[in-house]
């Protein structure tokens, strides 16, 4: 089966974290999200009584040459931890979009995630 595909949520300035949609924990086909630009925000969430975790998964290729993936902890019912950015030539799949594999022993109704990108406004 394919990967569960997040969809990116826009991030900008008037933003609000209250109105995000947040997807269920998909650990038997893992997930993936759109990164074409390396601004993506990863939250992830957790209201079960076990942690969890999720693994963004590095590619080799690139100036970077990655060998190591990166693992966001949740503890047992702690609302929300973030991950990311992460940089496209070091963490985008073939597809322009980065892996992610929630924890073997996530439940999909009390684990979610949800994207934001980052659209960051200069300063003056």
């Amino acid at each position: 089966m394919p990967r569960t595909t997040i969809t990116v949520q826009d991030g900008g300035a008037n933003a609000s974290l209250d109105n995000l949609a947040w997807t269920a924990a998909d650990q038997t086909n893992g997930m993936d999200y759109d990164n074409s630009d390396g601004k993506v925000l990863v939250l992830s969430r957790n209201t079960n009584a076990a942690a969890r975790t999720i693994t963004a998964n590095s590619v080799s290729a690139g100036p970077y040459q990655r060998t190591g993936n990166k693992t966001i902890s949740l503890a047992a019912v702690t609302g929300v931890s973030t991950g990311g950015p992460y940089t496209p030539d070091g963490f985008n799949q073939s597809t322009g979009k980065v892996n992610i594999d929630p924890s073997a022993n996530a439940v999909s109704n009390d684990f979610q995630i949800a994207c934001i990108r980052m659209n960051l406004i200069r300063p003056y």
